[in-house]
């Protein structure tokens, strides 16, 4: 006769019996107790994962690097976007009428409703989440916290090193600007004399 195997499952009760050799249905009740317990706990582990993988990677650090990111690619995309809207309308006719005669412009914004403008719009919010998904991958992450931190022990300089600093390299562009200037007009007058092109 085939052993039996005892397995305790937690929450459900009485031990289950199973037997390897003779397969036997679990009773309703068993059935309920591994319902009652499994569902929830999977539920509860898909929705937790589901949670990690949206949330932020070390929301709290390199929070202005991350912003200036973020807000640089949404002005790029939102460029890109605006301009294949403008490439599928002249394209194609049916992509550049409105979908709809009474509702030609949407109100705010004062833009045709048109096919080429949500391709144009649903692209533009698939790279947003696409780009914040990349953004919050740890490696990509790090990245920008290291950037942050770096910047943070920059001594910047004061208004008035600026100041004596661009006064100082004006000066040098004036002064080279004029050395250069003489120097090709007495080689071109050098150069006339020489040739005999003068006059």
């Amino acid at each position: 006769m085939a052993s039996e195997v005892r397995r305790p499952y937690p929450r459900l009760g009485p031990v289950l019996s199973l037997r390897p050799n003779h397969a036997r249905r679990p009773t309703c009740l068993e059935a309920a107790r591994v319902r009652a317990y499994a569902v929830p706990l999977l539920q509860s582990s898909a929705s937790t994962t589901t949670r990690k993988q949206m949330a932020a990677y070390k929301p709290e650090q390199g929070r202005m690097a991350r912003m200036a990111v973020f807000w640089v690619g949404a002005a790029l995309i939102f460029y890109g976007c605006k301009s294949l809207r403008e490439t599928l309308a002249g394209v194609s006719e049916t992509l550049a009428k409105p979908l709809f005669e009474d509702f030609r412009r949407l109100p705010v914004v004062g833009v045709e409703l048109t096919p080429a403008f949500l391709i144009a719009a649903v692209v533009f919010v698939g790279a947003l989440v696409l780009g914040r998904r990349l953004q919050e991958q740890p490696k990509n992450a790090d990245l920008l916290i290291e950037t942050e931190s770096e910047l943070r022990k920059v001594t910047w300089p004061s208004a008035q090193e600026v100041f004596n600093s661009s006064l100082v390299v004006v000066v040098f562009v004036v002064v080279l600007m004029a050395f250069l200037a003489g120097a090709d007009w007495v080689l071109a007058r050098f150069t006339n004399n020489v040739l005999g092109l003068g006059g």
